[in-house]
């Protein structure tokens, strides 16, 4: 018995004494028809690409920056030493 108990399930619902009891959506669902099929598919398809954007909204910005960085780094670095 102590064995078979470890992979048991215990389910408790606790509830004010007159509320209403609502009923318990089952976890199988239906498949979708086709038209909700193709409507998410384009969410999915929508969502990507506006993250696409929202991340190149930040890479752009940094890259603008690591290359004003690196062209300055470069132009100060290729300017000969003055003789006093």
């Amino acid at each position: 018995m102590e064995n078979q108990t470890s992979l048991a399930t215990i389910d408790v619902s606790l509830r004010e004494v007159g509320a209403v009891v609502g009923i318990r959506q089952t976890m199988a669902r239906e498949r979708p028809s086709l038209g909700e099929a193709w409507d998410r598919a384009i969410d999915g398809f929508l969502g990507v690409i506006f993250a696409v954007v929202v991340g190149l909204g930040y890479l752009i910005p940094l890259a603008a920056i690591a290359f004003a960085i690196g062209f300055g780094y470069r132009r100060y670095r290729a300017r000969p030493a003055s003789a006093a």
